[in-house]
């Protein structure tokens, strides 16, 4: 008997030791009036029990595998984690860029609640793959929007994944395209039209013909000039000066004032006390701080010839009736003014034209770059642009090294004669001995 005994729970040990799950890859059960199955398993000492959702034993198994080698991976994310929605790691987001006080919250919040949050926002951060991005981009492509506007709220979205990643709300993140951005801007201010435009900005006021001028000297963004405060002007020293933490990489600098500029501040800050804002305008009596001004801008580019107003229908430039009325000259429509479109020299241009000046009159680029505020000499050069009139001043450069070298003799046995040529697209004029240049 006792025999018998001893061989039925060897069978039984021999039994239990075939069904047992090898150490470290966790287990399955069922609970007590539940037919879905429950995985178990095990983490830095911590033991881990979520329902499979599921009364499929093959699902479940591999449900518990995946959680298995997600922690093998480092890709463990806590169960109630799973559950995150995108629109609290865009609240998290918003947070930090406010903790931060980054220049970019107010067009991040921006684009979140106007274009991300009717996408995505009741979306579990899980469920977001690479195909749900490339939808979201073709939509807003057929919606009109540029590439570089779908880039800025895409990284937006891929931060809001960063972060959470980092709080442990996020496993693991999706691989975000990015489009060529095509529409990079090439406006600058020419000498030209810089008279022009400084009369019609002191025209409306001389706040506005100020910034315009100091925008033009040194390339400051628009913010930066909305900012500044009159303790940050030093007339004795001729200097201003923008604070850390004021500027677009927290970074401060200072600048030696132009006669120009001297004077049109000290015109601006006359009677103000130091930290009162050194651009203001006035509405009766009051002094009031200088918010959006696209509409005002607008206005003294297409008095100054740099820019004019298109049709929201065709983008096609509008007139005024005889009756006074905004019409569009195509297609006829009747427009509001603030309906139009403008068109034409951006405030920001006036960076890319300080840019420019100050290389072409001879300052090294370091310094330039350090007036600007720019950090890396790839997006300086973006702004350093060659036009028209550079390439015709290179060629007179070439011209005065080549003549002494050929001789007249040589040069004048080279000139083509176009007289009985017929492949040649439209008017042709005379060649100019020794002209010098480029007609």
């Amino acid at each position: 008997m006792s025999e018998l005994s001893t061989e039925t729970q060897g069978n039984a040990t021999k039994s239990k030791a075939k069904h047992q799950r090898p150490r470290g890859t966790g287990s399955l059960y069922q609970q007590k009036g539940s037919s879905n199955w429950w995985l178990q398993y095990y983490r830095n000492g911590r033991v881990y029990r979520q329902s499979a959702g599921t009364t499929n034993r093959r699902k479940a198994e591999r449900l518990l595998q995946r959680k298995i080698g997600e922690i093998a991976t480092g890709n463990f994310l806590e169960p109630a984690a799973e559950k995150t929605l995108l629109k609290e790691l865009a609240a998290d987001l918003l947070t930090e860029y406010e903790a931060n006080a980054r220049h970019s919250l107010v067009n991040v919040r921006r684009n979140w609640e106007k274009h991300l949050a009717p996408r995505f926002e009741n979306l579990k951060a899980r469920d977001v793959r690479t195909d749900a991005l490339n939808q979201y981009i073709t939509e807003r492509q057929a919606e009109g929007a540029s590439n570089a506007s779908v880039n800025r709220e895409l990284a937006a979205l891929k931060r809001a994944f960063k972060l959470g990643m980092i709080a442990g709300k996020v496993a693991k993140m999706p691989i975000f395209p990015h489009l060529a951005e095509r529409n990079v801007r090439q406006g600058f201010l020419d000498d030209a039209a810089y008279a022009k435009l400084a009369k019609a900005c002191a025209s409306e006021g001389l706040w506005l013909r100020a910034m315009f001028e100091v925008a033009c000297a040194f390339g400051w963004r628009v913010n930066e000039l909305r900012q500044l405060k009159v303790r940050q002007i030093d007339l004795a020293a001729r200097t201003i000066r923008l604070e850390p933490g004021t500027t677009k990489n927290s970074e401060g600098r200072t600048v030696i004032m132009t006669e120009l500029v001297y004077q049109l501040l000290a015109q601006c800050i006359s009677g103000k006390k130091p930290d009162e804002r050194v651009f203001t305008r006035k509405e009766g009596k009051v002094e009031l701080s200088i918010g959006d001004f696209r509409k005002l801008w607008a206005k003294v580019c297409c008095a100054a010839g740099v820019g004019n107003m298109l049709c929201p229908s065709c983008a096609c430039e509008v007139i005024k009736d005889s009756k006074g009325k905004v019409r569009c000259s195509h297609c006829s429509k009747q427009w509001k003014n603030k309906e139009l479109n403008f068109s034409g020299l951006l405030f920001h241009d006036l960076r890319r034209t300080a840019v420019r000046n100050m290389v072409r009159r001879g300052i090294p680029e370091r310094v330039a770059m350090t007036i600007s505020g720019h950090k890396t000499r790839a997006v300086f050069d973006r702004y350093n642009i060659v036009n028209e009139a550079d390439l015709r001043e290179a060629a007179k450069k070439l011209e005065v090294r080549a003549e002494p070298m050929l001789g007249p003799a040589l040069i004048s046995q080279h000139q083509p004669d176009f007289r009985h040529s017929s492949d040649i697209v439209g008017p042709i004029s005379a060649p100019v001995a020794n002209s010098g240049g480029m007609n």
